[in-house]
């Protein structure tokens, strides 16, 4: 009897995207491949981490024992970040229960999603928003609901467009202020009349100040935990990344009620335990200052770049771009109907510039273009160069 070969074993199931990619991340790839290209796809400043700031992170490096830390943070760092909410926000939290140190704010943002919501809990986010947020929604079982934004208003968010958008499953209202892609801010009244809505609605709130000290035209940050009412269901999301050039540090901070953090506590320490430790004492030094002269110079220095940026851009035939009031974007639209925001994104890469459709962040963004200004002026004036001739090139 001739044997039988054995049965081939069953194929395995594929694994497939948990998660969409990034539309940041596939310009910022392109973009790696031309080594001539003015990056300005991605949110980072030209100089990287304050002097002050490096010179910490070296002695926090040499003096490192390698040993693990609180899954919450080191202590002395939330010692300080409590005190510095109390100085900037006159907001009050435990450094104990009401604080995480987050790997950076996007892993704040993942763990947040995962700790408060049931499958199926929509979350409220913006339209223009940064895209990650309708992916952690997802990853975390929920469903992202947009939000408008209106370019006539600012991009500030407006409380009836917020509750346009609610609906019975609707469980947390994702804010950011400064916004990304948009540069947007609130001021207080917006903020008292969304922070009735929530109240009122039993929301969750989710407030990503990642962008907190980068304004240029006056006015502090109000923080929506501040206002009566709003402690007890709010969460700010924090991070070192763009305020101090150290994107690839990746520390963050997460405040809020205790339950919430401890919960967040628990998913951090499964996911990723804890951010790098000697970035942590490094960044207990920068937060820990009332008054930073180098961060104050480097915030003058991107207004400056921000004017030099949209105003060149706004000069441009097609382009209209009004300057931000915070954040690190030019968000220009594209008054020309015949072109289309993500056509043109490649062409300008084609010509040397590396920017984002602004589709990518949603269906308001579709006729604008996201640049970032913290490149380098003299990187900043090259690209509007290239710009200019690819728009020219591209009306011959």
């Amino acid at each position: 009897m001739v044997a039988l070969p054995p049965a081939p074993p069953p194929a395995r199931r594929p694994i497939g995207p948990a998660a969409p990619l990034s539309p940041i991340r596939a310009i910022f790839e392109a973009a790696a491949r031309r080594p001539d290209a003015v990056r300005l796809e991605v949110g980072e400043v030209a100089e990287g981490p304050t002097p002050s700031l490096r010179a910490a992170h070296l002695r926090a490096v040499a003096a490192d024992d390698g040993r693990y830390a609180s899954a919450l943070g080191l202590p002395a760092l939330r010692e300080v970040l409590a005190e510095k909410l109390l100085r900037d926000h006159g907001l009050r939290r435990d450094p104990g229960t009401e604080l995480l140190v987050t790997s950076g704010a996007s892993g704040g943002l993942h763990a947040a999603l995962v700790a408060a919501l049931q499958p199926g809990d929509e979350v409220l986010v913006p339209s223009p928003g940064w895209p990650q947020n309708d992916a952690t929604v997802r990853l975390a079982g929920g469903v992202p609901v947009p939000y408008r934004l209106r370019a006539d208003r600012a991009f500030a968010p407006q409380a009836a467009d917020i509750a346009a958008a609610m609906g019975p499953r609707t469980r947390v209202l994702l804010l950011n202020c400064p916004g990304n892609p948009t540069g947007g801010v609130f001021d207080e009244a917006q903020l008292r009349q969304i922070g009735a809505l929530a109240r009122a609605a039993d929301l969750l709130v989710l407030s990503d100040e990642v962008y907190e000290a980068l304004r240029y035209d006056g006015g502090a940050a109000r923080a929506p935990a501040a206002l009566p009412g709003m402690a007890d269901r709010t969460l700010s999301l924090h991070s070192a990344s763009k305020t101090y050039g150290v994107a690839g540090w990746r520390v963050g901070y997460a405040a809020g009620p205790a339950d919430w953090i401890a919960a967040m506590g628990r998913i951090t320490l499964a996911s990723c335990t804890h951010p790098p430790v000697a970035a942590q004492r490094a960044l207990a030094e920068a937060w820990g200052r009332a008054e930073d002269p180098e961060l104050r110079a480097r915030v003058a220095a991107l207004k400056a770049r921000r004017d030099l940026l949209c105003d060149g851009l706004d000069a441009l035939p097609g382009l209209r771009c009004p300057r931000p009031a915070g954040a690190l974007y030019a968000f220009p639209q594209i008054t020309d109907p015949r072109v289309d925001a993500e056509a043109l994104c490649w062409r300008l890469l084609d010509a040397g510039v590396a920017t984002v459709p602004g589709g990518a962040f949603g269906p308001e963004g579709r006729r604008h273009l996201r640049l970032c200004f913290g490149a380098a002026p003299d990187a900043l004036e090259r690209a509007l160069d290239r710009i200019a001739a690819a728009l020219r090139a591209a009306a011959a």
